[in-house]
């Protein structure tokens, strides 16, 4: 789309990658508020000190290339899909059994 609005005219181009960017932080800030929140709660912790650590573990990852990141994070999360899943299943199944 990036290369499509550039064809159109240099202006385009760079509001629309504005936007893109703009789009892409403000769903990483509303994520990071949304797992802060939850995680201060699960650990009994301040919410600012959950969200200095979570940014702090986060930092290092931001470093990585995007396809490094896709190699080792997709596999983790198809792993814990599949045990959530798992667990699921076996939970309805014992539910039914009863």
């Amino acid at each position: 789309m990036l290369f499509t609005a550039g064809r159109i005219s240099l202006e385009i181009k760079y509001c629309y990658l504005l936007i893109l960017w703009l789009g892409i932080l403000t769903t990483a800030i509303a994520n990071t508020y949304g797992f802060t929140q939850r995680l201060s709660k699960y650990w009994g912790t301040n919410f600012k000190t959950t969200l200095f650590l979570a940014l702090s573990l986060a930092l290092p990852l931001s470093w990585q290339s995007f396809s490094d990141l896709v190699g080792w994070l997709y596999p983790v999360f198809g792993i814990m899909g599949t045990i959530i899943i798992g667990a699921l299943i076996y939970r309805y199944g014992k539910d039914i059994a009863m």
